[in-house]
């Protein structure tokens, strides 16, 4: 299994009245659900997003070593700007065609995350229209599709036989943030 994403950079700039000072940091958002898939057994490889534009790979046969591939809180222009078409021009592959293949091959996919999955905030993840969002369970909007609740929100099983959710109970936690 593995994820890819759950990481980012943010940067700050503090003002103190005419004085005002940046500072930078790398943050992780991965561990609880690297941690809650560990706990059930399962082997997690993790992906860092700042990894993703040269370190994704490039060819079907890479993927095959995976079982389950989860993108979480990670934009489509990760995966389609390569550094080599990015900063040099030259073609590389539409890594998101070749994930939509190889889960159209029996590659298991699933998309979770926050505000950069799907499209979400100021439709930034960039998904709606790319090879994948035929593969996945969902309707992608071509606009901010989010609803803020944060006063929170209970979770509803609607096919609670789906094997996705084979082995997980009903007790599902109160959920706090951005649903969709």
């Amino acid at each position: 299994m593995m994820i890819v994403g759950e990481s980012w950079m943010t940067n700050r700039i503090h003002h103190r009245e005419f004085d005002l000072f940046t500072d930078a940091m790398f943050e992780v958002g991965v561990t609880p659900l690297k941690e809650a898939l560990e706990s059930g057994g399962h082997d997690v490889a993790w992906m860092p997003a700042h990894e993703v534009q040269e370190g994704f790979p490039l060819h079907p046969e890479s993927l095959n070593e995976i079982e389950v591939l989860i993108l979480s809180d990670i934009g489509a222009n990760s995966f389609l700007l390569h550094p080599d078409t990015w900063l040099r021009g030259k073609p590389t592959p539409n890594r998101l065609k070749l994930i939509r293949d190889w889960t159209l091959g029996g590659g298991a996919l699933a998309m979770c995350g926050s505000y950069y999955s799907f499209q979400v905030i100021n439709a930034g993840a960039f998904y709606h229209r790319t090879p994948i969002e035929g593969v996945l369970s969902v309707r992608i909007s071509p606009y901010d599709d989010r609803v803020e609740v944060r006063e929170g929100a209970s979770c509803e099983v609607v096919e609670p036989q789906h094997p996705i959710l084979c082995g997980i109970g009903d007790d599902w936690p109160y959920c706090s943030g951005t649903t969709w």
